[in-house]
């Protein structure tokens, strides 16, 4: 699933109607199983945004840990996680351009245990070199940051786990 990854793809200095063309070009250019994969990401990124945005934080963990747990498929290959990984990442990214990665974290770890892949949502803060409080969320899979990016555990400091809060 190369959507922006390929040479060439960028929309800098582009109308956005051509952006937009560019963008749904990719989109029809790409496998039955990477559309598939990015338009499930896409729903779920945007369903847990929504969520997030209306409900308190444990009920929306509490809604995704039933939605894992739910009708668990088999275990996937590799390939499979990475574009599962892929397609979250590329829809938060487009979807939502303002700080996607509390949305992309809770969707990778819910479809990474719903396919029997170990998952770890971290959330972690920091502070920023204004001394402002900086927070990030992210993944992790079998010992490795899948995602969120793999400086994120040396950069912030993790929060207790909200999931065995009180």
């Amino acid at each position: 699933m190369a959507l922006d990854n390929r040479p060439g793809a960028t929309t800098e200095g582009v109308s956005p109607e051509r952006a937009r063309v560019r963008r749904v070009g990719r989109f029809l250019r790409l496998s039955p199983l990477d559309r598939l994969a990015l338009l499930r990401a896409g729903v779920l990124v945007i369903s847990v945004r929504a969520a997030l945005s209306i409900v308190p934080f444990r009920h929306v963990l509490r809604a995704a840990d039933r939605f894992a747990s739910r009708l668990a498929a088999r275990r996937g290959g590799p390939e499979e996680r990475e574009r599962m990984l892929r397609a979250v990442e590329t829809a938060g990214r487009h979807l939502l351009p303002a700080g996607p990665c509390l949305s992309q974290a809770i969707v990778s770890d819910v479809l990474l245990r719903r396919r029997g892949w170990p998952s770890q949502l971290y959330i972690g803060v920091a502070r920023g070199p204004d001394g402002s409080l900086r927070a990030h969320a992210w993944v992790e899979s079998d010992g490795e940051v899948v995602v969120g990016g793999t400086e994120s555990p040396r950069d912030f400091v993790p929060l207790p786990d909200p999931r065995r809060a009180p």
